[in-house]
């Protein structure tokens, strides 16, 4: 099974948690009468820049704090198996990338991405980490659909230790 087709039939996460820099909240959803509703919601205050949004310096500036503060919001919206993330807008970058001609290899398309991404990525792409998905081919061309694409600071990437699988590139500083 593919990762495009896997992430499709995921079942979706049973909490959704957001990180802002005033705050951690969350919400879980059940579903009643074949209806999603909001089963849970918490939040909880963070001090004064325990939390600093941004694409290329740290984030995280109270671990403390912010993890306390996490923890209080899973113990009021319940143990989740699944958890959907929630960041603000200015610690992930988002490119859609379209090729008139995708290469076969995949070393060859990796090259392509990180030469499209280092245009407009406010970090070296040398330190980056690359994944990607392939888009669709339209009917009847050799062109690509976009390819989606993110970027996410190295203290993003510290707090979600893994690179997010989505459609498309995704581009993460490395950790130090």
């Amino acid at each position: 099974m593919s990762l495009f087709a896997s992430l499709r039939e995921a079942p979706a996460p049973d909490v959704a948690v957001e990180f802002a820099s005033n705050r951690v909240s969350a919400a879980s959803l059940e579903t009643r009468g074949g209806q999603p509703v909001v089963a849970a919601h918490a939040a909880e205050p963070l001090p004064d820049l325990a939390l600093v949004p941004s694409l290329t310096a740290a984030n995280l500036h109270d671990r403390a704090a912010v993890a306390g503060a996490l923890a209080r919001v899973l113990e009021r919206v319940g143990a989740p198996r699944r958890i959907g993330l929630v960041v603000p807008d200015v610690v992930a970058k988002v490119s859609l990338v379209r090729f008139e001609q995708v290469p076969t290899r995949a070393q060859d398309l990796e090259q392509l991405i990180r030469w499209q991404v280092k245009k407009t990525a406010p970090f070296t792409i040398e330190a980056a980490q690359v994944s990607y998905v392939r888009g669709l081919q339209a009917a009847g061309t050799s062109s690509s659909s976009p390819s989606r694409g993110g970027a996410s600071s190295k203290s993003t990437k510290r707090f979600a230790p893994r690179p997010a699988r989505t459609p498309g590139s995704s581009i993460s500083r490395r950790s130090t």
